[in-house]
């Protein structure tokens, strides 16, 4: 799961054109959607984020790959500044760990709560993002 999402989240960031913040995330939210059913990866993955805060070898593992995922997040902003859809000095690294942040969010909503589902989620973070 954790590589599959690499490499998602690594072809969102890369593809190109380059696409706009709020387009990145929607694929980022869709691909979320696909991995939260009953049969999905991300139900593992609630049990290892867990164990990761008991097991210092787990966590390590666990941190190395979500900054990662981070970084990822971090290149759809700074593309989205160089195209001038971010202020010059806008902090690409803070945009990109707020941006990931989302993703876990409308994961745990999605699983555990009966979330909106990818798209509505996905216009509404369009709103909340588009100037």
């Amino acid at each position: 799961m954790l590589g599959k999402a690499n490499e998602m989240f690594a072809e969102i960031a890369e593809e190109e054109p380059p696409l706009s913040v709020a387009d990145a995330m929607e694929r980022a939210f869709e691909f979320v959607d696909g991995e939260s059913g009953p049969d999905g990866a991300l139900r593992i993955a609630l049990q290892v984020w867990a164990e990761s805060l008991r097991d210092p070898v787990l966590h390590e593992f666990v941190k190395e790959k979500y900054v990662q995922f981070r970084t990822h997040f971090a290149a759809i902003a700074r593309r989205a500044q160089q195209a001038g859809d971010l202020p010059p000095d806008a902090d690409v690294e803070a945009i990109g760990a707020a941006l990931y942040g989302m993703v876990p969010g409308f994961a745990l909503q999605r699983m555990l709560a009966d979330g909106p589902d990818h798209k509505a989620y996905a216009a509404a973070v369009r709103l909340l993002i588009t100037p």
